[in-house]
């Protein structure tokens, strides 16, 4: 087209569900069409793997990650305590026992 403009054309399997941003029949200025052209292919893998079975989005897996984490790491304390080391921390101090290993 004229004016670097560009008509998309987009081929999808019937049973692949909608994606975006760019989508069939668009027409768009050249200048925005790499940024789009990308969002649109990570968008369209995106649109495939939710098709699969028991598939988990990134986010989910990373908050399940994330989790166990915390479950695993934790210390009880509370925040004036958590602060208070954090901003004013002590000096190690090792027990004799430490010393002999």
């Amino acid at each position: 087209m004229k004016n670097y403009m560009f008509s998309i054309h987009v081929m999808k399997k019937p049973e692949v569900p909608f994606f975006g941003p760019l989508f069939d029949g668009a027409i768009v200025d050249g200048k925005v069409l790499p940024c789009l052209v990308r969002a649109t292919a990570i968008n369209a893998s995106r649109a495939l793997k939710s098709l699969i079975p028991l598939y988990q989005n990134f986010y989910e897996e990373r908050a399940r990650y994330l989790e166990t984490i915390v479950q695993h790491h934790q210390e009880p304390t509370t925040f004036e305590d958590f602060a208070a080391q954090v901003f004013c921390p002590a000096p190690c101090h090792h027990s004799p026992s430490d010393s002999d290993h």
